[in-house]
């Protein structure tokens, strides 16, 4: 290794994680120069600096302590409690100047000032910023401005300010920003009047829930931004007619989610107009009625993505039968939507995921037809009382891609139903299955699975010939040590499943009380 020059060592510590090339800078002097070198680093596009803190605790962020990631002290503890701003000081200033894309994890890390300024000095080259879930004590303006002629991506979603003097700072360096693409302002705790100022290549923006925003901002921001493609604002902190007709006029909105309007006199109708939607999201819209949501799905032939929740004043869903591409539904907490709207959408499209929860007339017979002409990936129904056993029976005998299957609160099916699903044609692809709260599925159903599971497991894959000895050994490890990617998380919370099983089926069912 010492003839070794500084370019090879720094090739080969490339190969390492960052961690372990930390620790190596006390090998030897030579190696703490070739480290200490940020070529040594320059792999590091990006970084989540929550990824090197072992403890994520509120208390943990109080602490003052050596960060034993990064510092190389010659003893330490794994166990040991590190402290929050020299480690994430350490990791910055060794790959900063490469880093483009900056996050925290969204784990709300309380961040210091003389964070804030390690970033701003060192992240001169940040495209993405996510400050989300983030307590900031700081006063984060210099950083934005550092960044703000190269910043695509920015996420301020529900970050919290402990000064409000640095949240509204904020506000006025809305108009910084000359090439974003992405903002997230979700929870703003700061006046957002100034997005009109954003530049005209934003492409998404997710506003829901943020304060201080006028009715002739948002009708002046839309038309100033024809490019938006995504727009997301549930709740929508304003709305009027003139708002959704400045929405439906954007050529190129793709996705679309509102939610929480309660003014009835606005004609949502106009929302057909955006003929390249794929997405649409509608959560407690007073004033979709069945008749606007008609003109919407008859006129919207590329939707592929919908979903409708509390949606009171819808009440006949017929016209789902228009959406011939859709491929994910979710309808929630009505009354309205019976087997006849599955039975017509069923015919028509061909649904990768499925999603009802609170439909009281929707029964086993709309859903076993539904799920004779779909091959789904993830049905999830939850707290639909006729729902009984033989849409389980139908989901064995029909589907062969499914990975997701929730029956919270579909308290007519059985224990019975659920062992049924042992004999699923890919029940080593089914990675998760709730059936919390409904007493009558017990221990049996549960080893049932169990028992399917154990015995693919040791049913021997094809080899190419008798004399295939790798194979064979690939057959005996999987007999002696289940692989961990066919486990699967049952959800058995408030149902007769006891404690008891969970010894008996751990090897290969994760169940979670």
């Amino acid at each position: 290794m010492a003839d070794l020059n500084a370019d090879v060592l720094t090739r080969i510590f490339l190969h390492l994680q960052f961690t372990e090339r930390v620790r190596l800078e006390t090998v030897c002097h030579l190696w703490h120069l070739v480290l200490q070198s940020n070529a040594c680093f320059s792999d590091m596009r990006q970084l989540d600096l929550s990824d090197f803190l072992s403890n994520t605790t509120a208390d943990y962020y109080q602490q003052v302590s050596y960060p034993v990631l990064l510092l190389p002290y010659p003893s330490y503890s794994l166990q040991e409690s590190i402290s929050l701003s020299p480690t994430i000081m350490g990791v910055v200033e060794r790959c900063g100047s490469y880093v483009r894309s900056l996050s925290f994890g969204s784990r709300w890390l309380k961040v210091r000032q003389h964070v804030v300024d390690t970033i701003a000095r060192n992240c001169t080259q940040l495209r993405q910023l996510d400050l989300g879930a983030v307590i900031l004590n700081a006063d984060i303006s210099h950083l934005l401005q550092t960044v703000a002629g190269q910043l695509r991506v920015l996420s301020l979603e529900e970050t919290s300010w402990v000064h409000n003097e640095h949240a509204e700072k904020m506000a006025n360096l809305l108009s910084s920003f000359t090439r974003l693409e992405s903002i997230n302002l979700r929870s703003a705790m700061f006046s957002i009047q100034n997005i009109v100022h954003l530049p005209s290549t934003l492409r998404q923006i997710d506003i829901s829930h943020a304060h201080h925003f006028s009715e002739s901002a948002m009708v002046s921001f839309l038309r100033l931004h024809p490019l938006l493609e995504t727009f997301t604002a549930s709740p929508c902190p304003v709305m009027n007619q003139d708002i959704l007709d400045a929405l439906s006029d954007l050529p190129l909105l793709s996705s679309l989610s509102l939610g929480f309007i309660d003014d009835r006199s606005i004609d949502m109708s106009c929302l057909s107009r955006l003929t390249r939607l794929r997405s649409l999201t509608l959560q407690s819209v007073s004033s979709l009625n069945e008749t606007s949501l008609l003109s919407i799905l008859s006129s919207l032939t590329s939707l592929s993505t919908l979903s409708l929740r509390r949606c009171d004043r819808v009440f006949d869903y017929s016209s789902l039968s228009f959406c011939e591409r859709l491929s994910h539904l979710t309808i929630t907490d009505t009354m309205q939507l019976a087997d006849t709207h599955l039975i017509l959408l069923a015919v028509r499209s061909s649904l990768r995921h499925l999603h009802i929860s609170n439909c009281i007339n929707v029964s086993s017979q709309g859903l076993c037809y539904a799920l004779s002409h779909s091959q789904l990936q993830e049905l999830l129904i939850t707290h639909c009382p006729s729902i009984t056993d033989e849409v389980m029976y139908t989901v064995v005998t029909t589907q062969e891609t499914i990975k997701e299957i929730s029956i919270q609160r579909c308290t007519a099916i059985t224990s019975k139903g659920v062992a049924a699903l042992a004999w699923l044609r890919n029940i080593r692809g089914l990675r998760s299955l709730d059936i919390s709260k409904n007493r009558q599925i017990d221990d049996s159903a549960v080893e049932s699975l169990h028992n399917a599971l154990l015995t693919l497991a040791r049913r021997p894959h094809p080899c190419l010939s008798a004399s295939d000895t790798d194979c064979h050994k690939r057959h005996k490890k999987r007999e002696l040590s289940p692989m961990k990617e066919q486990s699967l998380t049952l959800l058995v919370a408030q149902t007769s499943v006891t404690q008891s099983v969970e010894a008996k089926v751990e090897d290969f069912i994760n169940l979670i009380y």
